[in-house]
C-alpha cells in the first residue's frame, strides 16, 4: 500500500475566496463553515457545511461562496495512487456526521501545524493523517452533502475559454478577441462573463498563467529570459519583464536569483 503524499495545506477564509482552478494533484476540501458553489467541468453543486469534497487531478473547477459570513475551507493538495478515492476516477463527496466533525477538524489542524513547521518526519506524519482523512471520507461517502443545481449557462463558455487559453497560452498571437471568437461570444459579453467566474479579466488571467509557466521554466530549465519569454507566449523580453514584475513584484532574473540563493542557503 502506498501512502498519500501531501503537497500543500492551507485554510481559505472569507468571501474573497473565489476563482477558477486546474490542479495537477488531488484536492481535499472540507467545508468547515458557509455554503459554497462548485462548478466541476459540466457539473454544478451547492456544497453545505461539514462536507468533504475530493477533486480528481486535472479537473477544471470554479469555486465561489454563497453565504455572506463565516466562510472557511480546509484544503489539502495531495498525490494518491492506492486508495478507493483514486480507484473511483471521479470526484467524491461525503457529509461528515456530527460526532465525527471535531475529529476531522482536529486531524486537519494537526496536519496544518506539521506542514508549517516542516520538522523531521513531517512528510510521514502528514501522510498518516491524510490516510485517516481519506478513510473517514470513504466511510461516510454515501451520505452525500451536496445538491445538484441547474448548470449556469455561462460556465460552459468560460470552461471552453479556459481550456483554449491553457492549450494556446504559448502563442504570442493569442488575443482576447480570438478567445471570445472561439467561444462564439462578443468580446464585451465574454469579458464580463469571464470575470464573473474567474474573478479577473481575461487578459489578467492570461498574463498570470504565462508568468506561472515562466516561473516553472526559470526553476527547472537553463533557458535565458528571452527564450522563456518566447516559450510562454510573450512577444518580447520587454513585455515579459514588465508583466512578470507586475504579477510577482520582482523581475524574472531577480526571481531566479532569489530562488538560487534560497536553495544555496
Amino acid at each position: 500500500m502506498f501512502l498519500p503524499e501531501v503537497r500543500g495545506v492551507r485554510i481559505n477564509e472569507g468571501p474573497s475566496i473565489r476563482g477558477t482552478f486546474l490542479d495537477a494533484e488531488y484536492v481535499f476540501h472540507y467545508i468547515a463553515a458557509g455554503e459554497w458553489e462548485f462548478l466541476l467541468e459540466s457539473e454544478q453543486y451547492l456544497v453545505k457545511p461539514h462536507t468533504v469534497l475530493i477533486l480528481q487531478p486535472n479537473v477544471l473547477h470554479f469555486v465561489r461562496p454563497l453565504s455572506g459570513s463565516s466562510l472557511v475551507q480546509y484544503v489539502i493538495h495531495f498525490e494518491d495512487r492506492d486508495s478507493a478515492i483514486a480507484a473511483q476516477g471521479r470526484s467524491a463527496f461525503a457529509l461528515i456526521p456530527k460526532g465525527v466533525r471535531q475529529q476531522v477538524s482536529a486531524l486537519f489542524m494537526s496536519m496544518y501545524d506539521e506542514w508549517k513547521k516542516q520538522g523531521n518526519g513531517a512528510d510521514y506524519v502528514c501522510a498518516g493523517i491524510m490516510t485517516e482523512l481519506l478513510g473517514l471520507t470513504i466511510r461516510h461517502q454515501e451520505e452525500a452533502g451536496h445538491e445538484d443545481t441547474p448548470q449556469h449557462p455561462g460556465w460552459v463558455h468560460v470552461a471552453n475559454a479556459l481550456t483554449f487559453i491553457r492549450t494556446n497560452y504559448s502563442d504570442p498571437e493569442l488575443t482576447i478577441a480570438g478567445i471570445a471568437e472561439h467561444t462564439g461570444l462578443s468580446v464585451p459579453y465574454f469579458s464580463r462573463l469571464f470575470k464573473q467566474f474567474a474573478g479577473v479579466a481575461p487578459i489578467v488571467y492570461l498574463h498570470r498563467l504565462r508568468v506561472e509557466k515562466a516561473q516553472v521554466l526559470l526553476v527547472r530549465s537553463e533557458l535565458n529570459c528571452s527564450q522563456i519569454a518566447e516559450a510562454t507566449g510573450f512577444s518580447g523580453i520587454h513585455l515579459f519583464s514588465k508583466v512578470f514584475k507586475k504579477v510577482t513584484g520582482v523581475s524574472p532574473l531577480g526571481w531566479r536569483k532569489r530562488l538560487y540563493s534560497m536553495s544555496a542557503g
